[in-house]
């Protein structure tokens, strides 16, 4: 009874409202709406009073009986939806089946596109979004240092800062000390494996419990068991078959014993071993400039931003500086979420790309859109027969739409398969580093996408031609059914929707065309080396076998000495950062008689410890004085050879040979030579300032050692590893050529440029058969009018004229669309462009041409077809 005194209300309302509306509306409309809405009062106030007078019972019996009425209306209504549903797809199925190539195109147009959005939505779900199998993910931050005067944005920290932010900062709930590390595993097989030496709560910051035994204990650091090691289930599995025995089993890492007392579970962006570390111990052993090489892990408060956490830590580092400005000046500190330090650049790459490839399932559907456009044409009778029999146009438009929703979820299926193989396909790919791509599968979350899609698809394909089919009078769809001419308005539509999938294959050109550009640019820019014919020899010196540096550098100058043996071999060296593999090693650099410059303006320069020939083994060019000799022993003056940057920016115009530096606090050294530069970092950076020691005065215990062959280095693999093998047996010897790392360097631009390349392709195949589609249903539709014009004294050169003027006519619209939206949307690939403008003029003009030039050949078969129409024959057709 509530409801019927609301109504009543709002009744009274409305007719309150009306009195005040003379203005707006008419007199006479006026009075009509206040008769309705009286008429409508009293009969509420009528049925208000006889509910009163009314017994309970009575009431209790008509409240049941209104119920059973409406759920019985209810029921009706279902069955009927039921049974039109399913006559719908009886009828869908059977039309589809009768018209086999029209069916079978277009389910080949919408699996190619589903197919490809489905592969690379599982790409950007196993690497962006499938979560981190952390507990809470989100909180997990990785803090680096970046300082202005050095060339890495993230640089590690000291363990004294590490310090000071756990005790300073009240934003996070916990923080982990980090040293990564490449060390030999020994037993039970020899192996380079990777491990973290980590604080004893970092199994705690991440929320991570072992599936056997336990992790490091908690408590403080100092006096901890740095004999024990917990090992990645990845490691567990392979090296020990995945046996329980494996705690307290006794492991050798560089010639150490280690004792086995837990396994965690293989945790992504993880390592295959973990050892303690003591962090009071490690805060004594800082560097030249109070620097060590750790990273730093935390997890922040809940509900603490990124930005908050921050300007937090800034606030610690500016007191450091200002306790210590020597060697903490001029640093900044830098946070990142644990997700994005671990895809990197990656991330926007990934989202092109998937936006590329949902152009490409536009394009597929307004092509299929066409196609149905097309097909309805004719079917115009059929729906106006229909019609004339008492179907709706709701009911027609449904059935056409169950039509077209048939293709998207058969399209969908077809697509699946697709995207099955194409996943599995990425995921052999292993010239490009892709974090977490061995995660990416065909999930549950990329089978709800792909549903989607295909719905999606359905609906975006079926409603333009199933409006427009039922937009017409009866009168007009009998007529137009029993003639051959398409009327201007549907070829209107049919151009539209040409134009939309010309601009989005224009903008597609022009996106593959830019990277394309770019590509060959990069690939085009001198490495500052010669890769060809040289491998690399990556090794590590476990340091228990080998504590003195005597020792280190008795071992590689035997194994030097030895390779230079072996048939096929011109040159060997050694160094301890190669080109295009640089390990990031930075020191503090001083120019003798030049004033120190302040705190927060020290320099700092990429250092490299190499052999005698190393510039001639790699083809490094010395522009100035020497290279290093035998005689650059130990005993000898120290010396230093710099690369041309380093002498343009300290040296611009005198003779830097002679000249004295130093690095940190070591000895004052005299420069000896200049070489070129070497872009270590990349071919898409600019080379470091850097500066090579010669081995024998500065050796290290983890060297490459570079061999250059006088044909195929793959050839002598088997041998170096034998050289290897009889210095020591128990070392690992990982060998790669340089020219696979050259290749590696530029993976990532050649993926993203052959996909971004595949996808303008197939939208520039599916573009071609939208336009010949159009241009081959509207000859076929005005076969008469052909005739007739031929009949009336046009040429068949004016037909031909004719058909390809309008077909360059709507290409020219949607290439003038496309020129639009991609000086817009191109900027967003501009991070991924090296040294080409995302507005370059000529891939704009050059995608254009390409388009015209195809677009005219699909237009040029419908239009020959044309020009040769018999004018009676055409004339007795109509």
């Amino acid at each position: 009874m509530t409801d019927e005194f609301n109504n009543t209300t709002r009744v009274r309302i409305w007719l309150w409202l009306i009195r005040f509306v003379g203005v707006i509306v008419p007199r006479r409309l006026r009075a009509d709406w206040r008769q309705e809405w009286e008429a409508e009062l009293r009969n509420r106030e009528e049925t208000l009073a006889i509910w009163k007078r009314l017994d309970w019972r009575l009431k209790l019996g008509l409240i049941r009986r209104s119920l059973g009425a409406f759920a019985d209306a209810l029921w009706l209504q279902q069955r009927r939806l039921e049974e039109d549903f399913f006559q719908d797809l009886r009828y869908g199925v059977r039309m589809l089946s009768k018209h086999r190539g029209f069916t079978l195109s277009a389910l080949i147009t919408l699996s190619l596109g589903i197919g490809a959005n489905a592969a690379i939505f599982s790409l950007v779900n196993g690497v962006l979004l499938r979560p981190l199998p952390f507990k809470e993910p989100d909180r997990l931050v990785m803090v680096w240092e970046r300082r202005l005067t050095s060339g890495d944005a993230n640089l590690p920290v000291a363990a004294y800062e590490y310090r000071e932010w756990l005790e300073d900062s009240h934003l996070f709930d916990g923080m982990a000390l980090i040293q990564p590390a490449t060390v030999n595993l020994l037993s039970p097989a020899p192996g380079l494996i990777s491990t973290w030496r980590v604080s004893s709560n970092f199994f705690d910051v991440l929320g991570v419990e072992p599936l056997l035994g336990r992790t490091f204990a908690d408590g403080p650091d100092t006096g901890i068991d740095r004999n024990i090691v917990v090992l990645n289930q990845k490691l567990w599995l392979l090296r020990f078959g995945s046996s329980s025995d494996v705690l307290g089993r006794t492991i050798t890492l560089d010639d150490r014993p280690y004792t086995v007392v837990g396994v965690v579970q293989d945790l992504d962006l993880i390592p295959d071993a973990f050892v303690p570390l003591d962090v009071r111990r490690e805060e004594q052993k800082t560097g030249d400039d109070g620097h060590e090489g750790y990273n730093v892990i935390g997890r922040l408060r809940p509900a603490i931003s990124i930005d908050q956490a921050q300007t937090d830590l800034a606030l610690v580092a500016s007191r450091l500086e200002q306790q210590d400005p020597a060697n903490n000046a001029g640093h900044e500190v830098r946070i990142l979420s644990l997700g994005e330090n671990a895809v990197g650049n990656i991330r926007g790459a990934l989202l092109i790309l998937l936006g590329a490839v949902a152009f490409v399932l536009l394009i597929a559907c307004v092509n299929v859109s066409n196609l149905l456009m097309g097909r309805a044409a004719s079917r115009q009778k059929e729906v106006a027969i229909r019609r004339a029999l008492g179907a709706t146009r709701v009911r027609l438009v449904r059935q056409l739409l169950t039509e077209s929703l048939i293709l998207g979820i058969a399209g969908g299926a077809s697509g699946l398969i697709l995207a099955y193989w194409l996943t599995n396909l990425l995921r052999q790919i292993t010239a490009v580093r892709i974090p977490r791509i061995e995660h990416i599968s065909v999930d549950g979350r990329v089978l709800a996408a792909t549903i989607c899609f295909s719905l999606l698809t359905g609906l975006l394909t079926g409603i333009v031609p199933a409006l427009r089919s039922c937009k017409s009078s009866l009168a007009g769809g009998i007529s137009e059914g029993t003639r051959a001419s398409a009327s201007p308005a549907r070829r209107r539509g049919g151009n539209l929707l040409v134009i939309l999938e010309v601009s989005l294959t224009t903008v597609l050109l022009i996106g593959s065309g830019l990277m394309i550009k770019s590509f060959s640019r990069l690939i085009s820019v001198d490495p500052g080396f010669k890769p060809s014919n040289v491998l690399r020899v990556d090794l590590a010196l476990p340091e228990a076998r080998y504590q003195t540096r005597e020792s280190s550098v008795l071992f590689y100058d035997e194994l030097m000495r030895r390779l230079r043996s072996v048939p096929g071999v011109q040159s060997v060296t050694a160094a301890s950062q190669t080109p295009l593999r640089s390990n990031g090693n930075w020191d503090l650099f001083s120019i003798e008689h030049l004033a120190a410059p302040p705190p927060s303006e020290k320099v700092y320069v990429a250092v490299c410890s190499v052999s005698t020939d190393y510039f001639g083994a790699l083809s490094i060019p010395l522009k100035l004085g020497r290279d290093f000799t035998d005689f650059d022993a130990q005993q000898s003056e120290p010396v230093v050879i710099i690369n041309e940057t380093v002498a343009r920016r300290f040296w611009p115009e005198e003779d830097p040979i002679g000249k004295r530096v130093r690095l940190g606090s070591g000895p004052w050294r005299a420069i000896v030579g200049v070489v070129g530069d070497v872009r270590h970092n990349g071919l898409n950076s600019q080379p470091n300032p850097e500066v090579f020691l010669p081995f024998h005065q500065e050796p290290a215990a983890s060297l490459a050692v570079m061999v250059r062959t006088s044909g195929n280095p793959s050839m002598l693999v088997s041998a170096i590893r034998e050289e290897v093998a009889k210095l020591d047996h128990d070392l690992p010897a990982p060998i790669d050529t340089m020219d696979q790392i050259f290749a590696q360097s530029v993976a990532g631009l050649q993926f993203n440029t052959l996909l971004l390349s595949a996808f303008a392709g197939l939208a520039l195949c599916l573009a071609i058969v939208g336009v010949f589609g159009v241009a081959n249903n509207s000859v076929a539709q005005r076969t008469n009018e052909f005739g007739i014009r031929m009949a009336l004294g046009a040429q068949r050169r004016n037909i031909l004229a004719l058909v390809l003027g309008e077909g360059l006519v709507v290409v020219a619209a949607g290439v003038g669309m496309g020129l639009a939206g991609g000086y817009v949307l191109t900027r967003v690939v501009s991070d991924l462009l090296y040294e080409v403008s995302p507005t370059d003029a000529g891939v704009f003009a050059m995608s254009s041409v390409v388009l015209a030039v195809v677009a005219l050949a699909a237009c040029l078969t419908p239009a020959r077809r044309a020009m040769n129409v018999d004018p009676i024959t055409a004339l007795r057709y109509e």
